[in-house]
């Protein structure tokens, strides 16, 4: 489920890749930067969930090494 937030980051991201859909060199990169961006929000929620429910005592299997 996305925040509403979210949902206007990925509206904008939309909008902006149709801008370069007639070069598809553009639109290739600006659909990578996109789906990195994604990908790493989606992780980041990913790593804070596990690291809730370790701390509620759920999981006990997430270990944060930190340099």
């Amino acid at each position: 489920m996305t925040t509403p937030e979210e949902d206007d980051e990925i509206a904008k991201t939309v909008d902006a890749l149709l801008k370069y859909a007639g070069d598809a060199g553009s639109l290739k990169t600006a659909a990578n930067a996109a789906l990195r961006l994604f990908h790493s929000m989606g992780y980041r929620r990913g790593y804070a969930d596990a690291m809730d429910d370790a701390k509620r005592g759920k999981d006990r299997r997430v270990v944060a090494h930190l340099n």
